[in-house]
């Protein structure tokens, strides 16, 4: 479990150089409305996409995925991206080298879903194989507002965006299997 500012944050961690395959599902059983989610770092292939029905489970998904039923497109025409949309009552498969290692965010960019979880913290590697920061990298809290710079920009500079990351147990994992709106959110 991971906590920033005192929150949890979901986790995965991944080898450098694994393949990732990632099943996400929208169970669909609220509204009409597909999630866009967006992977940072990484451009991945659309290897997978339908709509089951205007709502599905995770287990149902599962259970398609193990009698083979859920096809993959392995070949050089899969679409790649770094953001794909979700259907409702659907999923997508995707996939991707995991050759940039960092800590990289996975998220709906529907703001209220990425803020009550709908989003995860894909670590790349080990802390070891992570590049080194620049000389004089801002660090959290160093960023001081002094005023603007001129009448006409009233607009504050903010050159620090960290967050300081509390690390506790982690799964290494190739597969994942995210569950959309599995909870009631609402």
């Amino acid at each position: 479990m991971w906590l920033i500012c005192g929150e949890c944050v979901h986790h995965l961690k991944v080898g450098l150089g694994d393949v990732v395959e990632m099943i996400l599902i929208d169970e669909g059983q609220r509204y009409d409305a597909n999630h866009p989610f967006h992977l940072h770092g990484y451009s991945f292939r659309v290897i997978g996409m339908d709509r089951l029905n205007k709502s599905t489970s995770k287990e149902e998904v599962m259970e398609l995925d193990r009698q083979d039923r859920l096809p993959r497109n392995l070949n050089k025409t899969a679409v790649a991206k770094d953001s794909v949309t979700v259907p409702d009552g659907g999923y997508v498969i995707i996939r991707f080298h995991a050759n940039n290692p960092g800590f990289w965010m996975l998220h709906c960019h529907i703001s209220f879903h990425n803020q009550i979880g709908m989003g995860l913290i894909v670590q790349v590697g080990e802390i070891h194989q992570m590049p080194k920061k620049p000389k004089n990298f801002p660090r959290c809290g160093m960023w001081k507002f002094s005023g603007y710079d001129d009448e006409t920009n009233n607009k504050p500079q903010c050159t620090s965006g960290s967050q300081n990351i509390t690390t506790g147990n982690m799964l290494s994992v190739v597969a994942l299997l995210v569950t959309l709106l599995g909870k009631k959110l609402l």
